[in-house]
């Protein structure tokens, strides 16, 4: 595998992993809504059930759709890892791994919205850290 192959494979199983990620936090919620489902039933409270009902399709939809995403990652995975395999060495271009990590832009994917989700949850991270050192104290 040349640079360009390992630059374009780290984005994809970086990716990859941001959406399994997004995957299990949905399952979880699908799991909590659908729980308020069947809570607010066993309540009598029909509004709030449909309410709850809807919010778990909608999660549902969420979870559909980043699985559809992670198939698709996973098919230029192992189209890569294909060419890698019938090419041999490979041609070791720079400019062929931008040109497939560019092919990635202005999808569910893109490298830069990935690196804004990164950021951001970073920062939630550092602020309640920060939050919870300043409560204790320290």
């Amino acid at each position: 595998m040349d640079e360009g192959d390992r630059i374009y494979m780290t984005e994809l199983l970086a990716q990859m992993r941001l959406i399994k990620e997004r995957i299990e936090e949905a399952e979880k919620d699908c799991a909590l809504w659908t729980s308020r489902v069947a809570v607010a039933e066993k309540a009598g409270k029909a509004d709030l059930a449909a309410a709850a009902a809807e919010r778990a399709e909608m999660v549902r939809e969420t979870i559909t759709a980043d699985e559809k995403a992670l198939m698709e990652l996973e098919v230029r995975k192992s189209a890569l890892k294909n060419e890698i395999r019938a090419a041999g060495v490979g041609d070791g271009s720079v400019a062929r791994a931008n040109k497939m990590v560019e092919s990635l832009k202005d999808t569910p994917w893109a490298p830069q919205d990935a690196r804004l989700d990164r950021l951001t949850k970073e920062a939630t991270a550092d602020d309640a850290l920060a939050a919870l050192k300043k409560k204790m104290g320290q």
